[in-house]
């Protein structure tokens, strides 16, 4: 992305700044998060970001290579720079507290997951806010599940006064309602409303459910809210219920979000603190009712484009995850290793789209991932569009277990790819028709100036296409072919295997060992989509 975060300092209240002391009260701090470009004429809306009671995942965090902090990876840094760019430049609170006199200077307030290891609201501040709501303020909050960290204890205390109530549950559903377990779940259960408009689908990564008179989206009716009991003796860190279905829970379907009016104002509050993440804000519509929140709060919502319409600075990837049923961006069960869709969004221009449908505007990359069903009409006239644009249509496969659904995308783009086993005879992509396999296959990336040692890549060529190889002794494997179409390229990316398997790097450290090898293996391959593009 173009548009990245300045970090100075704005604002001088009231003439008292300086260095953290590890008393985050003792300086009224307010720090620049993000402005409207150069030449922007249109209308304004100022956002303040209170990171006095909230830091978990400030716009400040970058997801990067380099970056493998849980709070780093979930930092709403895209979500902030799509609104920076357009109309909405925000600060960052960090010191002091929130008082008339700071929040008269903005129009909306962003509070994101707060946390026990912040201050709390004093009397003074939660006062502040009401007020600021009912004088015609947008409060945008992001709860969770349960009361973890004691967000919802803390934030019902104002909350609650103006009409919403964060449950101390976890919003949990089955069937075709999961993504991966009963807490990755999709909801496609919407009230009409500015804030849902255009929303199909979003999806919650264990979140939380809420009352009020202003429900934006629902649990299924197979879902409920699984308690957890703050007067338990045991209370473990993540504060979860028993993920069981008792009879004294209520089922769906229970509000995940709401939207509702207070005096002149408004107040947005989603149960989710991963949702508008770097990584999963554009998985499935979660990127739209984010961008239809913070027009309504701003009361911006009948302009034109809509913001969620507007195409993001950056190089955009869309994954068919229909085709893949979500096997890129699940984590995998017993596992808290990164996903395919998480380390796609570590390029700095990549916004990496993962949906099952088509998006409202054209991406420089279609990519369809190791697919378990036919990619559909809709899709492949997206893919078709994106090379007439002289843009890049990605498989990304194993030969090792093609399946139907790849056979037909083959035939669809590369009628003949002139693939070859690694003896020389020819090869074609078949149902139930499986590549051997080399071992410890050696392979030099080249934009990383690294060579690494693979386990295995199936035991193919494809003459005259080779973008990327591996040598096992005397034998080749081609991993990354190139053809082209129309006005753009196909790739082939025979080693699937490489994306869709759990050695991606923890969620609290780096890589280690020789899992390091697919992790960089999958950077070098966005690295190549976005730097080398028609120069493979």
């Amino acid at each position: 992305m173009k548009f990245f975060p300045f970090f100075l300092i704005l604002t001088l209240l009231p003439s008292l700044i300086s260095c953290d002391d590890g008393d985050v009260r003792a300086n009224q701090t307010i720090v620049g998060g993000g402005t409207v470009p150069a030449g922007y004429d249109g209308p304004i809306t100022r956002v303040l970001e209170d990171n006095i009671h909230s830091t978990k995942q400030n716009s400040s965090l970058i997801l990067s290579e380099a970056s493998y902090l849980y709070s780093n990876t979930f930092g709403y840094t895209r979500f902030m720079a799509h609104c920076n760019a357009n109309g909405y430049p925000h600060d960052r609170i960090t010191g002091g507290y929130l008082t008339a006199d700071v929040l008269k200077n903005y129009d909306v307030l962003l509070i994101n997951l707060v946390h026990d290891t912040r201050p709390d609201f004093t009397e003074a501040e939660r006062q502040a806010i009401i007020d600021f709501v009912h004088g015609g303020g947008g409060l945008f909050v992001v709860a969770d599940h349960t009361n973890v960290y004691l967000h919802a204890e803390r934030l019902n205390r104002f909350l609650t006064e103006m009409g919403v109530t964060i449950r101390y549950e976890s919003a949990v559903d089955e069937g075709e309602h999961s993504v991966e377990g009963k807490a990755w779940i999709l909801i496609n259960d919407f009230a009409q409303h500015p804030v849902t408009d255009g929303v199909s689908e979003i999806s919650f990564l264990t979140g939380g459910t809420m009352d009020g008179a202003g429900g934006m989206a629902f649990i299924s009716e197979q879902g409920w809210g699984d308690f957890w009991n703050p007067d338990n003796e045991e209370k473990p860190v993540g504060m979860y219920g028993n993920w069981a279905k008792d009879p004294d829970e209520d089922y769906g379907p229970l509000p995940v979000s709401q939207a509702v009016a207070y005096g002149d104002g408004r107040i947005f509050v989603i149960g989710d603190q991963n949702i508008f993440g770097n990584p999963y804000l554009y998985f499935i519509d979660n990127h739209k009712i984010a961008f239809n929140a913070m027009e309504w709060l701003a009361k911006r919502e009948t302009e034109q484009p809509r913001l969620r319409l507007r195409r993001p600075d950056g190089f955009h990837i869309r994954i068919d995850t229909r085709a893949d049923r979500f096997s890129m961006s699940q984590v995998f069960e017993g596992t808290d290793r990164f996903t395919f869709l998480i380390n796609l969004s570590r390029h700095a221009e990549v916004i990496a789209h993962a949906t099952r449908a088509p998006l409202d505007y054209l991406p420089e990359v279609f990519m369809v991932a190791d697919p378990m069903d036919t990619v559909d009409a809709s899709s492949l006239a997206e893919a078709d569009a994106v090379l007439d644009a002289g843009g890049t249509v990605v498989l990304i496969q194993d030969p090792e277990r093609t399946t139907a659904a790849t056979v037909a995308f083959v035939q669809h783009f590369l009628p003949e790819p002139g693939l070859a086993t690694s003896a020389g005879a020819p090869w074609t992509y078949a149902d139930g028709y499986y590549a051997e396999a080399l071992t410890d296959v050696r392979v030099t990336l080249p934009l990383r100036a690294q060579t690494h040692t693979y386990p295995a890549c199936p035991a193919l060529t494809c003459p005259g296409h080779a973008v990327l190889s591996g040598t096992a002794g005397t034998d080749t494997c081609d991993i990354l072919c190139e053809y082209p179409a129309g006005n753009g390229r196909v790739l082939l990316m025979l080693a699937g295997a490489w994306f869709n398997q759990a050695n991606l790097g923890s969620f609290l450290t780096s890589p280690e060992g020789v899992q390091v090898y697919h992790v960089d293996a999958e950077m070098e391959f966005t690295r190549m989509l976005v730097e080398w593009p028609g120069n493979l």
